[in-house]
């Protein structure tokens, strides 16, 4: 017969067993999670940096899309951020894959996929841009973009609670990972903008897709689609004073595509020019180094666009109706 204090002991040391179990089992979980959200972490620093890295390989592109987010749209302004975002991808993106400060680089990390939320949901929500190009030329819808942002945040929240009580060691390895995407991310957009600068008249030649990628600001519809009659002008040109009675008897005769003037004179300026001159054609504005890619010698220049591509180019005095419509018809149906 066994004894009843003995059975009693054995008992409680079963369930202690027991219980110690459940709390090995449930110190195991907790292990695994968080060596899966470090990990994840570190996935999510790659995912920055190569698309900081994507964006620095064509840094006017990201500039033009922050600019048809309608939220900031001065090409001085979205140029910076462009720049600063660039910078700011590829420095938190390397020090997250090296695991320098974590727990600090995953809290930027929350704020900035915060910030990029903001605006994608009010780009969404406005109808302002239709895709987002965080990832350079691999486009992503609104909808698909705000999702798997939110994801990244929740990754990230995960990463966060992994480093709960960890302490990671700040070294000369991890600082110069860190150091060089840093340096990358200013020379290498550096680089892009210096072999995009365009010679004199490189631009302003039949053949040339210049319009298919320009920047053009406040124009009433994109010059990269359809046909259009595009005026390259000054605001200061007396010549381009002369033609106004010339190019507004184009703008208004209906057999011909739509007349749009650029130039890079600001919103004052063009404003001006309309109401002083009586143009009725718009005037978009243009870049420094875009009116040098176009013109030749001097201003007015008339550019007859077809999905972005100059098919046909007047100097000088502005051509008559006919004369656009017999080139027109040399050329193709539009």
């Amino acid at each position: 017969m066994i004894d009843e204090g003995v059975s009693g002991n054995v008992e409680l040391e079963r369930d202690a067993l027991a219980a110690a179990d459940r709390v090995v089992g449930e110190s195991r979980r907790t292990w695994m999670l968080k060596l899966i959200g470090r990990n994840a972490g570190r996935a999510l620093g790659a995912l920055f940096l190569a698309a900081g890295v994507l964006k620095a390989l064509a840094p006017l592109e990201f500039a033009k899309e922050i600019s048809g987010y309608g939220i900031v749209t001065d090409p001085i302004a979205t140029g910076i951020m462009g720049f600063v975002l660039i910078v700011v991808e590829c420095g938190l993106g390397a020090a997250l894959l090296s695991n320098l400060r974590p727990r600090l680089m995953l809290a930027l990390t929350l704020g900035l996929l915060a910030v990029f939320l903001v605006a994608i949901g009010t780009a969404w929500w406005t109808g302002a841009a239709t895709e987002c190009g965080c990832f350079g030329p691999w486009k992503r819808s609104m909808p698909v973009a705000f999702t798997q942002d939110l994801m990244m945040m929740a990754v990230a929240g995960w990463a966060l609670w992994s480093h709960a009580g960890i302490r990671s060691a700040v070294n000369a390895l991890k600082l110069g990972i860190v150091g060089t995407a840093l340096a990358a991310g200013v020379t290498i957009p550096a680089i892009a903008v210096m072999s995009s600068v365009a010679s004199p008249g490189s631009l302003g030649v039949v053949g040339s897709t210049a319009f298919r990628t320009m920047e053009v600001s406040e124009a009433p519809q994109s010059l990269a689609t359809g046909e259009h009659l595009v005026l390259l002008m000054s605001t200061d040109c007396d010549h381009c004073k002369a033609a106004v009675p010339a190019v507004n008897a184009l703008f208004e005769d209906e057999r011909l595509p739509k007349v749009t003037a650029v130039a890079m004179g600001d919103r004052v300026d063009r404003g001006l020019f309309r109401q002083d001159l009586g143009a009725k054609y718009p005037i978009a504005q243009i870049s420094k180094q875009s009116v040098v890619g176009l013109v030749d010698k001097a201003f007015p220049r008339l550019f007859l666009v077809r999905d972005g591509v100059i098919v046909a180019i007047w100097d000088g005095e502005i051509p008559s109706a006919e004369v656009i419509l017999a080139k027109r018809q040399e050329n193709g149906p539009a």
